[in-house]
């Protein structure tokens, strides 16, 4: 991960000791070596030969690099645009602000604030299977240089007019597209748009031959989603029941979990790239739910689906069907599973479409309420509960076998 020298320089190694849990090696016990890891997986899902690496990409026209994550220190350099570096890890400065730190020589790591980078896929021999085009709505719109409406206008494009989308990312107030026009990579904002998605046939998945699938977990990253009881928040709740929930997967099934650490984002170039750098076969993201009425009485799971791959669609039926059999009360909502790629003007919720850019079979759960506080209590006294009816979701989709 990186290397520090002590007061007595001696080089000490930081290394991910467990899935959440960092530590440090004395360099006189452990070297480094660099492994191309060959993965020996047997699954109904290629997979690639080796584990890639993340990148970081530069997309400002330079970006300053500075000591630590925050612009308190000192600079060490500058980066220009379309630079290439190793990503090493994230961090939040003191006003919230996210860094990269990334290794800027062979024995130098820098940080860079991720409103001039961002994460690629370095993999070459990748194909997405998602591929994105817009239609310009009526009227002309504006271009920008990035991906923020006080970047540089680069010209006007007409109302019906198409284009193919190369990317897609948000500034933090909504999601900004980007698209070749005479030779330039432009960016336009989603309010201007309107986008229709093309998706290469997803690989159904089936376990019961006993091959070992990869689940990958994603709670919820919305501390801010405070519960209507207990004092507590979503993000914080979603976790407990993550981590039972790879408790009872790694005890009773025949796979491999991993769970998705707090300061990775869920993005294009977040989670769901982390999920593929991880061969994930199923993405499955955790979440509880607000109606944002003010009656605040709203009960039930709901699921939202990939609606190109039918396998995600049975696994959202599946997970709401199992909720249905512990939760505290009927639903009280007429659909429970839902279209994941209808919200948003079409743009659809990021957990439901980018693990499907990536041939990863997801869906979104909302297992229930918490902004009231009856379903908000059941939710923090029952997370083992909640685990067992996802891992019952899961068994029951993919065929998951037991361990004897």
């Amino acid at each position: 991960m990186s290397t520090k020298k002590d007061n007595k320089g001696k080089a000490w190694y930081q290394i991910q000791y467990t899935s959440s849990k960092k530590a440090w090696v004395s360099s006189a016990y452990a070297k480094i070596q660099t492994v191309s890891s060959q993965t020996t997986k047997t699954s109904s899902q290629p997979t690639t030969a080796s584990v890639q690496k993340r990148h970081i990409i530069i997309i400002s026209s330079t970006a300053n690099l500075h000591s630590g994550a925050g612009n308190s220190y000192s600079k060490v350099g500058k980066a220009k645009k379309g630079s290439k570096y190793l990503y090493l890890t994230t961090k939040k400065d003191n006003v919230g602000k996210i860094w990269y730190k990334i290794q800027y020589t062979a024995s130098k790591a820098v940080w860079v604030n991720s409103t001039y980078a961002k994460h690629v896929n370095h993999d070459a021999s990748f194909k997405p299977f998602l591929t994105r085009t817009l239609t310009v709505k009526k009227g002309t719109k504006s271009v920008r240089s990035e991906p923020n409406a006080k970047s540089k206008c680069l010209g006007k494009v007409t109302g019906g007019a198409k284009y193919t989308v190369t990317s897609w990312e948000k500034d933090g107030k909504t999601t900004w597209y980007a698209f070749n026009l005479k030779g330039k990579q432009v960016c336009i904002s989603r309010y201007d748009v309107t986008v229709s998605d093309r998706y290469r046939k997803i690989p159904e998945k089936d376990f019961s031959d006993g091959s070992v699938p990869m689940i990958y977990l994603s709670p919820s990253k919305q501390p801010q989603n405070s519960y209507a009881y207990g004092k507590t928040n979503e993000q914080s709740q979603m976790y407990r029941v993550a981590a039972e929930l790879q408790k009872i997967l790694k005890e009773k099934y025949i796979c491999t979990v991993y769970t998705a650490p707090t300061d990775l984002f869920i993005s294009l170039d977040g989670r769901a790239l982390d999920a593929y750098n991880h061969h994930a076969d199923v993405y499955l993201a955790i979440h509880s739910n607000a109606d944002g009425s003010s009656s605040k009485k709203s009960y039930g799971a709901v699921g939202y689906y990939q609606p190109a791959n039918s396998q995600s669609k049975k696994f959202a039926e599946n997970m709401v069907k199992e909720m249905a059999k512990i939760a505290p009360r009927k639903s009280s909502s007429k659909t429970n599973v839902i279209d994941g790629m209808k919200a948003f003007d079409l743009t659809g919720y990021s957990d439901v479409r980018e693990p499907a850019y990536y041939g990863i079979t997801s869906i979104l759960a909302e297992v229930e309420y918490h902004d009231n506080a009856d379903s908000a209590k059941w939710i923090i006294n029952n997370p083992h509960k909640i685990a067992c009816a996802l891992a019952n979701a899961l068994e029951s989709t993919f065929h998951l076998q037991r361990k004897k």
